[in-house]
């Protein structure tokens, strides 16, 4: 099992993040929202209030307003279905190899979210100088990491 900045456990601190970008959507519009998830889960060496929202000219592709609606509740729906999450117990019993990559800057999912089991088959990796996406901060570390995980079960 490969987990990527995917949180066990919710603790009071990541379900106040989550809430306020999940009723962002209704009060401010999925673009506040999405800019408030941006900030949340940016990498390393983003400016504050940075976004990697795509640029567009006025009315070039831009989503129409049911297709914003739906995408707006997708994501609040998405989000608070971590409320109060808590699979430690499941993560923990898994009986197969379990590799856990988190990025150590992450600003939403940090390292007291995630659960691992016993080792020898269960891993948790923190990608130094990455944020909420190891994957796209630090792509060959992280991929080296995987990689390393795969080949030691395959060995």
């Amino acid at each position: 099992m490969l987990l990527i900045s995917g949180p066990s456990v919710a603790d009071d601190e990541l379900d106040t993040k989550l809430e306020r970008i999940a009723a962002a959507v209704q009060a401010q519009g999925l673009p506040s929202a999405l800019r408030l998830l941006d900030e949340a889960v940016r990498g390393p060496g983003r400016q504050p209030g940075a976004t990697t929202l795509p640029r567009t000219e006025p009315d070039a592709g831009q989503p129409t307003d049911s297709e914003e609606g739906l995408a707006g509740r997708r994501l609040s729906a998405g989000l608070r279905l971590l409320h109060a999450a808590d699979v430690r117990d499941p993560v923990r019993d898994f009986p197969g190899a379990l590799l856990h990559v988190y990025g150590e800057r992450s600003l939403l999912v940090q390292r007291k979210h995630l659960a691992t089991g016993p080792r020898p088959r269960h891993h948790l990796t923190g990608v130094p100088r990455a944020g909420m996406r190891p994957h796209a901060d630090r792509p060959a570390l992280t991929r080296d990491t995987i990689t390393r995980f795969l080949g030691a079960e395959h060995s």
